[in-house]
Parts: structure tokens; C-alpha cells; sequence
């Protein structure tokens, strides 16, 4: 689990290795009325670490988009109380 900013490449490849299965359950998505650029996903995501360990939560992640329509920036909102406490079992 990462915190603050991280590069994707790294961001991914440490959620590849940590994970058994993962599925989203789109809630909701936003878009900024006056900016096409800035988007937003609402959803749970259902996660099962490499231990089997299940984990769910709600989260938003913000995109925001380049001119050709390719994500430049993405941030990932959630509480991370209940997953950080599973996952640190997993990996102490």
C-alpha cells in the first residue's frame, strides 16, 4: 500500500504483488461541468490480498486528462483504516 505520490509504474507493480484478485463496483461518475479534463470515478472495490485476506472499500479516484484524451494524473481517495490494518497483517 502506498501513501502521498508514487509513480504508476511502481503504484501498480506493488498492487500486482500484493494481490490475489480485485473487482470495482462502479457507483457514480462526475465530471466537471465547465473542464472535460477532470473526471471522477465512485466505486467499492472488492479486494482479495495474495493471503486470501478479503478487503472492501469505497473509494474515489480523480483523473485528470491530457489534450489527446490520456489520463496525466490520477488520485486515489479512500479511508484507509480498515484495508491498511489487513494488509499490514498480511505482510507482518
Amino acid at each position: 500500500m502506498s501513501s502521498g505520490s508514487t509513480k504508476a509504474s511502481k503504484f501498480y507493480r506493488d498492487l500486482l504483488n500484493d494481490t490475489k484478485k480485485s473487482e470495482i463496483e462502479l457507483i457514480n461518475i462526475f465530471t466537471k461541468k465547465k473542464d472535460e479534463k477532470i473526471g471522477a470515478g465512485h466505486f467499492i472495490y472488492n479486494w482479495v490480498l495474495k493471503d486470501g485476506t478479503e478487503v472492501s472499500f469505497e473509494c474515489v479516484d480523480i483523473f485528470q486528462f491530457s489534450e489527446n484524451g490520456k489520463i496525466e494524473e490520477l488520485k486515489i481517495i479512500y479511508d484507509t483504516y480498515g484495508p491498511r490494518q489487513k494488509y499490514e497483517r498480511m505482510t507482518n
